[in-house]
């Protein structure tokens, strides 16, 4: 192998992937899970400055920075649907050092991301007179980073 002998194979994050929402939701108190009725995807946008095999690259604030809303849910009894919104975080796995080419983190695919579910409108149980409303909340989930095409470069440790 040629190169930097301290180089590790990446896969960089770019303008045109996609986060697909995993439709389980966990909480804390009860009841402790939920499901999203239509996991939600998102394309991302690309704003690195630079371009990684022809895409503009993904910075932390790509991810993050997205919102999702009107996302429905039901968990447990409750099974008229709530509503709620759905933002990212970004774990050390997700993203590089800061790179000489204008010091800037730049995002890899470093497996699920978590997000995070804000409940809007909370889901219902119907059978209850009144209805009673689902006490939990907010909700924690995963996302998967999908490539739109697959492509690995060299990056320095």
């Amino acid at each position: 192998m040629t190169g930097n002998p301290r180089s590790r194979l990446v896969d960089v994050v770019r303008a045109g992937d996609t986060l697909v929402c995993q439709p389980t939701l966990t909480s804390r108190t009860p009841p402790a899970s939920g499901q999203l009725m239509l996991p939600p995807t998102t394309t991302l946008s690309g704003s690195g400055g630079f371009q990684a095999q022809g895409g503009t690259v993904c910075v932390p604030s790509d991810i993050t920075s997205v919102s999702l809303s009107g996302i429905r849910y039901t968990a447990g009894a409750f099974t008229v649907p709530g509503s709620g919104t759905v933002t990212f975080k970004l774990d050390a796995v997700h993203h590089t050092g800061r790179l000489r080419t204008g010091g800037i983190q730049v995002v890899v695919n470093g497996g699920p991301v978590e997000f995070h579910f804000r409940v809007d409108l909370k889901a219902k149980d119907k059978t209850k007179n009144p209805p009673a409303e689902d006490p939990a909340g907010p909700y924690e989930g995963r996302a998967d980073l999908r490539s739109a095409a697959q492509r690995t470069v060299h990056a320095g440790n």
